[in-house]
C-alpha cells in the first residue's frame, strides 16, 4: 500500500498504516492518481495521502503523463479480481 520504488526520501515510499489482511484474505486497493501525486487506500485505510511518485527509470526526470498499468508480485502466488481502471478528467 506504497510507493516502494520512490527515493527512500519521499514520504509516500513508506505506507502510513499497515493494513494489509492476513495471507490468504483478498485486500482491496482504491488508487488515485493526479499528475505526479497519488493517493493509496488498502482495505479502507489511507496508506498514502497525495505523495509525489517518483519516475522508476530517470529519478532527474518527471514521470510520463501515461503508461502502462502493471500488477506485480514477488516470487509468490498473486491473484487479482476486480480490477477496474478509469481516466478522471479535471482531477475529479
Amino acid at each position: 500500500g506504497a510507493l516502494w520504488n520512490n527515493n527512500p526520501e519521499n514520504p509516500g515510499k513508506w505506507p502510513l498504516v499497515k493494513a494489509d489482511n492476513p495471507v490468504g484474505q483478498w485486500n482491496t486497493f482504491k488508487i488515485k492518481m493526479v499528475g505526479s501525486r497519488v493517493w493509496v487506500s488498502l482495505n479502507d485505510k489511507p496508506t498514502v495521502d497525495g505523495q509525489v511518485l517518483d519516475n522508476y527509470f530517470d529519478r532527474a526526470a518527471p514521470i510520463v503523463a501515461r503508461g502502462p498499468i502493471e500488477l506485480q508480485t514477488h516470487n509468490s502466488e498473486m491473484r487479482f479480481r476486480n480490477v477496474f481502471v478509469r481516466e478522471i478528467k479535471d482531477g475529479k
